[in-house]
């Protein structure tokens, strides 16, 4: 009896995450991501998210709107500045799914 529980406890030992060796490349892989990024509801949402915005008036305005909403901050002028060039280029509503899809988003720090 005192085998057994001993290697109970080896096997457990081996399964504890304070052993594991520490690596944190990837937060998620590629086909995650792509899952994420085709799923028909974020898509919905983004265009949702694009009606709602629309209101603000200009692209610029509609992008700090979003980042409010999304990311609950405003933008860096170079986001801004990125993100307004995508938004005319392929819609507003590709960019909301830009930002629905970024790990600021996604990932609870």
């Amino acid at each position: 009896m005192a085998a057994g529980r001993l290697s109970a406890r080896r096997a457990l030992r081996a399964i504890d995450p304070r052993d594991a060796p520490v690596s944190h490349g990837l937060l998620c892989s590629a086909l995650q991501a792509l899952a994420m990024w085709n799923n028909a509801l974020i898509v919905r949402q983004s265009e949702h998210l694009a009606t709602r915005v629309a209101k603000a008036g200009s692209i610029r305005e509609q992008i700090k709107m979003v980042y409010d909403l999304v990311l609950s901050r405003a933008p860096t002028s170079g986001e801004l500045k990125d993100v307004a060039a995508f938004a005319e280029k392929y819609g507003m509503a590709n960019a909301c799914r830009v930002l629905l899809n970024s790990n600021e988003f996604i990932f609870v720090n």
